[in-house]
């Protein structure tokens, strides 16, 4: 059966096996995962970030610098493997970068491209697969650095200036929701790509005189 994933932190996991096996998250069925930030996860061969054999569709997910030790055929953010089925990959609203496959960028992978279609829509991914069209994606997609703090006291949050604030799609369920460290879901109007929503005006560390 699929599994649900919601509003949560998944970090510091490790995955030794020589198996098919995610350092984070690994489902052998359908997955639907939201508002939740996977992060910093290793493993020594398999993909380290996301892995599912059927469709998966993440939303408002921030997936960041998570680490195979050891060059893998696997994508090391997201992995997807479906022998024979249609199924497909569909991110919206999310964070995909810094996550790394023995040194070298590696965001999103799919096991079959022949069957498999990747619709990416208002997210910002590092490193989009190679061999794919512009008819792969839908618009209004981002391959850049999607300025997020890496320090361990706001490790996952957007900083000022990210191009990720106000530039997701809304949903229905984002009515009166928090983002995944509780905080207001949609700040202004637009909601913001990935797990963490920029709930403040002023950068911090700007004074304001007023006269």
């Amino acid at each position: 059966s699929g599994c649900a994933i919601r509003n949560s932190v998944i970090t510091g996991n490790r995955a030794t096996a020589n198996e098919d096996i995610g350092g984070a998250v690994h489902n052998t069925e359908s997955a639907t995962i939201r508002n939740t930030l996977i992060a910093r996860n290793v493993s020594s061969k398999t993909p380290a970030g996301v892995t599912c054999q059927r469709g998966v569709t993440l939303t408002n997910c921030t997936i960041l610098d998570n680490v195979c030790s050891v060059h893998s055929k696997y994508s090391c953010g997201i992995n997807t493997y479906f022998p024979n089925d249609n199924h497909s990959l569909t991110l919206v609203n999310c964070i995909v970068s810094g996550n790394t496959n023995a040194g070298e960028s590696s965001a999103v992978g799919l096991g079959n491209s022949s069957y498999n279609r990747l619709t990416a829509t208002t997210s910002l991914v590092g490193n989009l697969p190679d061999g794919f069209t512009a008819d792969d994606y839908t618009t209004e997609n981002v391959s850049c650095d999607p300025k997020v703090y890496r320090t361990a006291s706001k490790y996952g949050r957007l900083k000022f200036g990210s191009p990720a604030v106000d530039a997701g799609t809304n949903q229905d369920w984002m009515t009166d929701a928090k983002d995944v460290f509780g905080k207001t879901r949609i700040f202004n109007e637009t909601v913001d790509v990935g797990a963490d929503e920029l709930c403040e005006t002023t950068p911090p560390g700007l004074m304001l005189l007023l006269r």
